[in-house]
């Protein structure tokens, strides 16, 4: 493990990590609770699509207004740092990443880990959730949820935090990043040759491991997964790429999303796009009124009581009016004004359409490098794995659990 002092930090952009907005989305319900090591840094469970922010605007990068539950007083707490816990603390990125997580703990356990912890935007983290709880069956594994019935997974929680994170490596989503073997397959790519990553050292350890044919000796997959070998194959991954000066490895998330890989709408944009689609119905409902006001009685479905009519009457009619339907159109009845602002809308609802959160999600190596945006940012404590880290930093707070 490359210590601190060693590890390169050259800012040199091999992903733009300004792209990877992890904004507060109109799923999290904010709310810290004290007195516990991490839930007191953490959010409710809602689901991104199962509760609202608090009132205003939305919260995160490029808005730089994060909800008054997870902002920084930064002046108080620049007064409480000495300078060199205060450039420690802007080592550290101003955005916000979450992670979903399950239980109550502060510091990360990397033998519970794949290559590092995952984090990424507010949707990422809520999906992971569920998919967990899915494959242990605690909730339906179909179907998407309504946001005024969130399902209810035990201990779940979206944890917001800061990563010290600036050259991370960019590789597509293997799916199971817990899998030595499908991390390996990927870095034996062409593509990584030039990444400085030694790759044969990776081969190496590889077939060393493989040569008492530790998987052959695991009939189930899962099995292997959860192997001591493969666990070690993991730890020397990541040891070879930061040694190659990378702190994180970027990756599209293909997997813990509702939108395809394409990243979740934001939320002010989600807004506008409903208001337009209630727009566009008025004008189509005005357009259909016209429309049903030219249709002629024997092209209507007979329905009134006192309409007597035999069985073949009502089927030509039937016929008629499915025949009246083909030849005839809403869109015919639109007047010029009513077209050019149909126009206009879609244009906006396009361009609402591109204003997403990233799909990228971030693994971070090096349990180091990340924070709750709340921990004391203890110089002398950069090397702990405990995400509070102190917390006593701030005026008026000592030891909680939650600075």
């Amino acid at each position: 493990m490359i210590t601190p002092a060693q590890k390169p930090r050259p800012d040199t952009g091999h992903v733009g990590l300004g792209d990877m907005a992890a904004l507060i989305g109109s799923g999290i319900k904010a709310g810290l609770k004290a007195g516990k090591n991490l839930v007191g840094d953490a959010v409710d469970y809602l689901g991104n699509k199962f509760g609202v922010l608090p009132e205003g605007e939305p919260a995160g990068i490029g808005h730089n207004n994060p909800p008054p539950e997870f902002r920084m007083p930064t002046a108080l707490g620049a007064l409480q740092r000495s300078p060199e816990d205060q450039a420690f603390f802007e080592e550290f990125r101003p955005e916000m990443y979450y992670h979903g997580t399950r239980g109550d703990f502060s510091e990360f356990n990397p033998a519970m880990l794949d290559l590092g912890v995952h984090v990424g935007t507010p949707e990422q983290a809520n999906e992971r959730l569920l998919d967990v709880a899915r494959m242990k069956g605690e909730i339906p594994s179909y179907g998407n949820f309504d946001s005024d019935k969130p399902p209810v997974i035990p201990e779940a929680t979206v944890m917001p935090v800061r990563v010290n994170v600036h050259n991370p490596l960019r590789m597509p989503d293997v799916g199971n990043w817990k899998s030595s073997s499908k991390v390996i397959e990927e870095l034996e790519k062409q593509q990584y040759q030039n990444s400085g990553i030694d790759i044969d050292e990776i081969m190496q350890a590889y077939d060393d491991i493989a040569m008492s044919d530790p998987i052959g000796n695991y009939s189930d997959p899962d099995d292997w997964i959860e192997s001591m070998e493969n666990r070690e194959l993991l730890e020397i991954i990541n040891e070879e790429i930061q040694k190659a000066g990378y702190d994180g490895i970027v990756y599209k998330n293909i997997v813990e999303t509702t939108s395809m890989g394409e990243g979740e709408i934001m939320p002010e944009a989600k807004a506008k796009i409903a208001e337009i689609k209630k727009e566009l119905l008025v004008i189509n409902d005005a357009a259909t009124a016209r429309m049903e006001a030219t249709r002629p009685l024997e092209a209507t479905v007979p329905r009134a009581a006192n309409e007597t009519l035999t069985a073949s009457e009502v089927m030509k009619r039937i016929k008629a009016a499915n025949d009246w339907d083909i030849q005839n159109s809403p869109e015919a009845f639109k007047t010029p004004e009513e077209m050019a602002r149909e126009d206009q809308l879609m244009d906006l609802r396009d361009d609402l359409e591109t204003q997403r959160y990233s799909p990228d999600s971030m693994i971070i190596l090096n349990p180091e490098d990340i924070r709750s945006p709340n921990a004391a940012y203890d110089v002398d404590r950069r090397d702990s794995y405990d995400i509070m880290s102190d917390a006593g930093a701030l005026a008026g707070i000592q030891n909680t659990g939650i600075a």
